[in-house]
């Protein structure tokens, strides 16, 4: 779903039709000449399937299931034109703007409420003719309709959330679960320490009739000697001044044991880059990155580069760990910017150098196709093409609701979010690589213990560079540390976790996480009823500094 804090109010002085639909942010009646909203169909309480069985000769019947169908709004128009060829051009202007894979509907006589359709059946027009009356059809699987306003509640005093619903139908809930954020820096670039204090096994919901949402192993325990995982690197750095001598101490530049791409050289300089703002979703945001690429003939650019901490026990490198990092890697909006190339190559190496995993974006030539090279054991085990645009699910930008003028009119554009995280995850013989939501396993034997992390950010010759190509966020645990053999803990320093109760949607530092969620999951009970509902939570009893929780959600109606 969308999100949205407000609505778009026609422009003052036209007189909009009352039920004339706002489809992703915009008016017909604005876009296209001679279009006109006359009645619209489909947006009135609907009757329910009821499905029952008789039994016997017994009196009437058995009630077995109740559901809703999938909801058609069929919207009646008027389109006038002068000319023919006045009409052709609003006429396609119309199926351009129906050209959509989702729409967001939001009617002018209800702002605060929205539908999702799906652009269907545009009933053909009578020829010969420059003013016609026709249908449009929307087709929405969901057949309610929801608050524009997104609601977030934060935890009262006695832990759990109490929720007064104002909707009329049941609402499923989501949760936004920040563990605590440390590292070996703070945000401003100072020396930190790792404590290890929100390290978590687990956390559940459970609303007033016991139904339960449990994510993680409530049967994790804390090590008597020392955590099942530590977290030896981490980061998340944002600004302008972030690139210390405490970072530098930790990523070095350019060191001569860094790994690079073969035929690859070490040039430049890396530190704090601004975000652009020449796009609609500018923000006061700074990554890591090249703040000069340097020179040469081939694949360039600056190193990052450092060791992997001893752990708390004296243990150095790691055979099992999981190495995650947040990036933007894409072009920008213009023509030009499409030209872009490079990307970001992450190793992480052996005492001999050798890249013994990775991963590696780039794009290598104009336009918005790039490709992710997925490395096991000093080999590119597979190359995956990828959308490297600026609004890519791989390693796009984010957009937060935001307006924007298009040819003098200002439109609403909907949130987008991105995935932005490479996850590499080694325990035992297993490897598997979660690469923007690219999910491969590999089984290897006898891989070399990692002592090296390697980031470099590349250009290539002097073709120009990506618009965005920078790091915001990364992190190093080391798994089954010393004499503890129990399973890893599943949450430790700075993850963030999302859960949608309407999908069953689970989400670890914005990847598809699945396996985090109980199979005993009450998914489909886990509502939000009219009227006060309070939902509990728990974590694992042992951890120091439980996460900040928040729950949102939007009112639902029939």
């Amino acid at each position: 779903m969308y999100r949205f804090t407000d609505t778009n109010q026609p422009p003052q002085g036209m007189n909009m039709p009352k039920e004339a639909p706002m489809i992703n942010g915009v008016y017909l009646e604005e876009i296209v000449p001679g279009y006109r909203t006359l009645t619209v169909q489909g947006r009135e309480a609907m009757t329910a399937e009821v499905e029952t069985q008789s039994v016997g000769k017994r009196d009437g019947s058995i009630f077995l299931s109740r559901r809703y169908p999938e909801r058609v709004i069929r919207i009646r128009y008027q389109l006038i034109s002068r000319t023919a060829v006045d009409f052709r051009e609003a006429y396609n202007m119309l199926a351009a703007a129906l050209h959509i894979k989702s729409a967001l509907l939001i009617f002018n006589d209800e702002p605060d409420k929205f539908y999702t359709g799906i652009p269907g059946q545009l009933e053909a027009v009578e020829p010969g003719k420059n003013a016609v009356v026709s249908e449009i059809e929307f087709i929405c699987p969901d057949p309610y309709k929801y608050s524009v306003q997104e609601y977030e509640e934060e935890p009262a005093q006695d832990g759990a959330f109490h929720v007064n619903y104002g909707g009329t139908f049941p609402a499923h809930p989501s949760f936004v679960v920040q563990f605590l954020e440390e590292g070996n820096t703070t945000d401003e670039g100072q020396s930190s320490t790792i404590t290890g204090n929100g390290d978590c096994g687990y956390i559940a919901f459970y609303d007033e009739d016991q139904h339960v949402l449990q994510f993680g192993d409530p049967e994790e325990v804390d090590g008597e000697v020392q955590e099942a995982t530590q977290t030896l690197l981490a980061a998340s750095l944002k600004s302008s001044s972030a690139w210390t001598n405490a970072v530098k101490a930790v990523w070095k530049t350019n060191d001569a044991n860094a790994v690079i791409t073969t035929g690859g050289t070490k040039t430049g300089t890396a530190g704090m880059i601004k975000s652009r703002t020449t796009v609609t979703d500018a923000a006061t945001q700074y990554f890591t990155g090249a703040t000069a690429y340097g020179s040469g003939t081939g694949w360039h650019g600056p190193v990052i580069s450092a060791l992997i901490p001893d752990d708390a026990s004296g243990g150095s490198g790691a055979d099992n760990f999981l190495f995650q990092f947040a990036a933007n890697c894409c072009v920008g909006e213009t023509t030009e910017e499409k030209n872009g190339v490079g990307g970001i190559a992450c190793y992480l190496s052996d005492a001999n150098g050798n890249r013994t995993l990775g991963a590696r974006i780039y794009k290598n030539r104009s336009g918005t196709t790039g490709y992710v090279d997925l490395i096991v054991d000093k080999k590119v085990m597979e190359t995956v093409d990828i959308d490297m645009s600026l609004r890519s699910v791989y390693f796009g930008r984010d957009r937060a609701e935001t307006r924007k003028t298009v040819n003098g009119k200002e439109v609403v554009l909907p949130a987008i979010r991105t995935k932005k995280t490479v996850r590499i995850t080694k325990v035992g013989n297993t490897v598997t690589i979660d690469a923007g939501g690219i999910v491969r396993t590999y089984e290897t034997e006898n891989l070399a213990t990692i002592t090296r992390i390697s980031i470099q950010f590349q250009a290539y010759g002097t073709k120009p560079t990506l618009a965005w190509n920078g790091i915001y966020s990364w992190k190093f645990n080391k798994m089954f540390c010393d004499t503890w053999r129990e399973d890893p803990n599943k949450f430790t320093a700075n993850d963030l976790l999302e859960i949608d109760c309407s999908d069953g949607t689970v989400l670890l530092n914005g990847l598809p996480s699945p396996g985090l969620g109980a199979l005993k999951n009450d998914w489909e009970d886990f509502v939000l009823m009219p009227g006060d509902n309070v939902i509990s939570q728990s974590c694992s009893d042992w951890c120091v500094s439980p996460p900040d929780v928040k729950l949102k959600y939007r009112e639902v109606y029939l």
